[in-house]
């Protein structure tokens, strides 16, 4: 642990995980797609749940929108035709709901999702480009479907595909709207859905990062029992952080005069600056760095893949050591970081000397290749060189994990995916409840509402007249009690 650490493997930054629509009828609109036999790639939002290691089978639907180009639920109408049963030969399970809506008008991504999630019943969106559009399928893949701040709303995959695939999937669904009817339509947009990622015997998961980040905090903590039970022979897990360089700025956002390895203030007014976030990314790496571990069966030995130390302490580091404590022994900070150390491991009792070596020593060489490695803004995950997208939470994340395993998926993965549940099942469970469902529902509440207040104008009743016989009793012995003492008064005069 005393010698220079070996530098950490370069991260490249390869491919955005894409989302494909694979068209599955009606035959014509399979043939308006000749070169990729019926797929369409698409760019994933940042926000929202993929289906990561599924395929779901929907139907699409659309309904044209009006000046406000499906910003609201008054904009536009949708066909709510029952889907194909769930015992149909075509399709065995129940179809996903998958609305396509425009891109443009008065709203953002995230707003136009979240109509057709929450007033449409929308499993899945799929946004085509702008009119006029001359963005091709390769163009697409590199627009980003980003956050508005309201994406933790969605819980939907929504991706954005090309003008002139998009015009097809609608010139198809409103045929199939003219032919429908009643019931189910042989002419019917049906695709499926799928997001792949590229699968190793082991997988690799890259993450960008900030030890002054809430967000990252929490994704840590909940993401480690899953690193845990996928353990370093089966997952190779790789922290970066994203050290920046600044042409302007305060005193207190950098590591060193110069500006060359700087980081954003956490906490604004708070006590914890830009440079102590760039302190303790620097020890988490020196960490990682002294104590990663290779994988027992890489065939690779140039770089580390694991450090259970590193999980340990980053997953206790900002319950221990807080922003606003004003004791430095329990304060974000190097004393604080140092003692938290000190208590991870008895079998390692030089470890904390270990990691000051290696920030006195090699802290520029580790910043450099930290700033020199950057996997964009905020928070980037990759696997196996693939970026992930969507919303960056734990049970979505060892999902994709777990697809990037080369067949048979680990028994770990099998058990985490059992507990998780299938996306089919959680679509279906908590979205989609059908016009006749909502009507009986509706028609038993007021039948409840009746029966209650029948009851209850009975109780009070009862309660009246009851109320009404003691008072008339009260009164009638009060009436005799006078007359009484009337006459006892007579006779004694």
């Amino acid at each position: 642990a005393g010698s220079p650490p070996a530098a950490m493997r370069p991260a490249f930054l390869l491919a955005v995980a894409a989302g494909q629509i694979q068209v599955l009828n009606p035959p014509g609109l399979i043939d308006d797609f000749p070169g990729s036999h019926g797929s369409i790639i698409g760019s994933t939002a940042t926000f929202g749940i993929p289906f990561y290691g599924e395929m779901i089978t929907g139907r699409l639907v659309y309904g044209e929108p009006g000046p406000k180009e499906h910003c609201t639920a008054e904009d536009y109408d949708i066909d709510d035709t029952e889907f194909a049963p769930a015992d149909s030969e075509e399709y065995p399970q129940q179809l996903a709901k998958i609305v396509v809506v425009r891109r443009g008008g008065p709203c953002t991504f995230t707003h136009k999702v979240q109509v057709a999630q929450d007033t449409k019943g929308a499993h899945a969106v799929i946004v085509v480009d702008k009119r006029g559009s001359k963005h091709t399928s390769n163009d697409i893949r590199s627009v980003i479907m980003s956050d508005d701040g309201a994406g933790s709303l969605i819980d939907i995959p929504s991706l954005l595909v090309a003008n002139t695939d998009g015009e097809k999937l609608i010139s198809a669904i409103q045929r199939a709207d003219k032919e429908r009817g009643r019931g189910y339509s042989d002419a019917d947009v049906i695709v499926q859905l799928e997001w792949d990622v590229p699968r190793e015997r082991n997988v690799l998961v890259d993450f960008w990062m900030s030890s002054g980040s809430a967000q990252a905090k929490n994704f840590l903590e909940g993401f480690f029992p899953y690193a845990q039970k996928l353990g370093k022979n089966r997952l190779s897990f790789i922290p970066h952080y994203n050290i920046v360089s600044m042409t302007e700025t305060g005193t207190n956002l950098c590591f060193e005069p110069g500006k060359k390895f700087c980081a954003f203030d956490p906490d604004f007014t708070g006590p914890i600056t830009g440079k102590d976030v760039v302190e303790e990314d620097l020890r988490q790496l020196c960490l990682w760095k002294e104590t990663a571990e290779y994988s027992d069966d890489a065939s690779d030995k140039s770089f580390e893949t694991f450090s259970s130390h590193w999980w340990k302490y980053v997953t206790q580091f900002h319950e221990k050591c807080v922003t606003a404590s004003k004791d430095a022994k329990k304060r974000f900070g190097e004393e604080c970081s140092y003692a938290l150390i000190d208590n991870l491991d008895g079998k390692l009792p030089h470890l904390s000397n270990d990691v000051k070596r290696c920030v006195r020593d090699h802290h520029t060489q580790i910043l450099e290749e930290q700033l020199n490695n950057r996997g964009g803004k905020d928070l980037v995950l990759r696997i196996n060189g693939w970026k992930f997208e969507g919303a960056l939470d734990a049970d979505s994340a060892v999902r994709a994990v777990c697809t990037g395993f080369h067949p048979p998926m680990p028994q770990a993965c099998k058990d985490i995916i059992r507990d998780l549940g299938t996306h089919q099942e959680r679509i279906f469970q908590t979205r989609g409840i059908s016009t006749a469902s909502l009507i009986g529902l509706i028609l038993a509440l007021f039948v409840a509402m009746v029966a209650v207040l029948h009851f209850f104008r009975r109780l009070m009743s009862k309660g009246i007249r009851s109320a009404l016989r003691s008072e008339v009793m009260l009164e009638v012995g009060r009436a005799v009690s006078t007359r009484g003492s009337g006459a006892d008064a007579y006779s004694s005069l």
